[in-house]
């Protein structure tokens, strides 16, 4: 019983950790890549082959729950869209990718209504969400660096905490119609976590940091609680996913900690939010 225990304390911890890992390299990275200039193109680019990877996976959860999607032309058609917000074409390309999506499905004869339906929502889902962080980075007046850092630390921090503090001291559980593994707990301490990461940021705005947007501190606090409550909203909608499709990760792009989507779930619904209210905001 106390061996068990420490196994599932251990395993919380890990867990804890390579949140927290992942966050702060991902974000190093991310800083390198948007802060040179001839490294956007770079930056990019890896958006869209990760676009590929979490369309891989959410079409792997689909064949799960029994339903046939066009995986190969689905996640190139995904890609296309990524690659189009590149060029400013983001909807343009969209639409190119449901056509594209729609030809498949009738000229190789897979013509099931819940196969065609969940391969235009993946792209729909991952790639033109996803690409959304391509749409950021592109901001005016050299401010897409500065909500890029924000969106990545906002959002992971959010998950951190949920997941952290949704271990050691949730009670009281929602819905199972919801979730039955997430708790209030959980979700107050995402929130607190990713207010803490935007007052972090607020302060070094203030001591400095000019590519950080010269937001008012209400200003970083509400962009935290929106961002919280949409990551939260991302994870929760890709765990449905799961449970519906009888699977524990959407894949194996972290051997031991699950896909590329079990940590980026939560990206997809902030970046469209964050984007427009910076739009609204600058």
């Amino acid at each position: 019983m106390v061996a068990s225990a420490r196994r599932d304390s251990a395993v919380e911890s890990g867990g804890i950790l390579l949140r927290l890992l992942t966050a702060g390299a991902g974000i190093f990275v991310i800083c390198i890549l948007t802060f040179y200039r001839p490294l956007h193109t770079v930056f990019d680019v890896l958006v869209v082959l990760l676009i590929g990877v979490g369309l891989l996976e959410f079409y792997g959860i689909v064949r799960a729950a029994g339903m046939s999607p066009e995986s190969f032309w689905g996640t190139l058609a995904g890609m296309g869209v990524g690659a189009a917000a590149h060029m400013g074409l983001l909807n343009p390309g969209l639409l190119a990718a449901f056509m594209v999506v729609a030809s498949a499905h009738l000229l190789r004869g897979n013509r099931n209504i819940a196969g065609l339906a969940t391969s235009i929502f993946g792209i729909l889902y991952i790639a033109w969400m996803g690409s959304h962080v391509i749409l950021l980075r592109g901001l005016p007046y050299e401010m897409g660096i500065g909500h890029i850092v924000i969106l990545f630390t906002v959002v992971w921090l959010n998950d951190a905490g949920a997941y952290g503090v949704g271990k050691g001291f949730g009670r009281h559980r929602f819905p199972a119609t919801i979730s039955p593994n997430k708790t209030f707990e959980g979700c107050v301490g995402g929130i607190v976590f990713a207010a803490l990461g935007a007052a972090i940021l607020k302060e070094f705005q203030r001591l400095g940091a000019t590519l950080l947007p010269q937001y008012s501190c209400g200003e970083y606090l509400l962009i935290a609680f929106v961002l919280s409550v949409a990551g939260q909203l991302g994870d929760l909608t890709e765990s449905y996913f799961k449970r519906d499709a009888g699977v524990k990760d959407s894949g194996r792009f972290f051997p031991g900690h699950g896909g590329l989507l079990d940590r980026c779930d939560g990206l997809l619904f902030a970046a469209p939010i964050l984007y427009y209210l910076g739009k609204w905001l600058l």
